[in-house]
């Protein structure tokens, strides 16, 4: 679980990454490598998230959600994703919990 600080990231890779969403200051991002990144703009510092890229492939469509569950005390990231290969569809969703650091 390393962080690190996401502008030296983000200057020293020509990745692109996109704003996805965001909840109590607290930022998700993903890249085209799509890895995605929790940003915490106030200090600077982001944690990357477990992959879970092989069940995509490349064909591979994400659709990603982030939010807090208040019940579990928890931040979480959801991925549906969707592979279209000929002559089967495949969709799935992966729920990623910050407490267990885990999809």
């Amino acid at each position: 679980m390393e962080e690190t600080n996401l502008d030296y990231h983000m200057e020293n890779f020509d990745i692109s990454c996109v704003i996805e969403t965001s909840v109590n200051g607290l930022i998700c991002i993903v890249n085209e490598a799509k890895e995605l990144f929790l940003w915490n703009p106030a200090v600077r510092k982001n944690k990357n998230l477990p992959d879970f890229t092989s069940k995509l492939k490349d064909d591979g469509q994400c659709t990603y959600g982030f939010g807090y569950d208040d019940i579990y005390d928890d931040y979480k990231v959801v991925c549906i994703f969707s592979v279209t290969l000929y002559p089967r569809n495949f969709q799935g969703i992966n729920i990623c919990s910050l407490k267990d650091y885990a999809w």
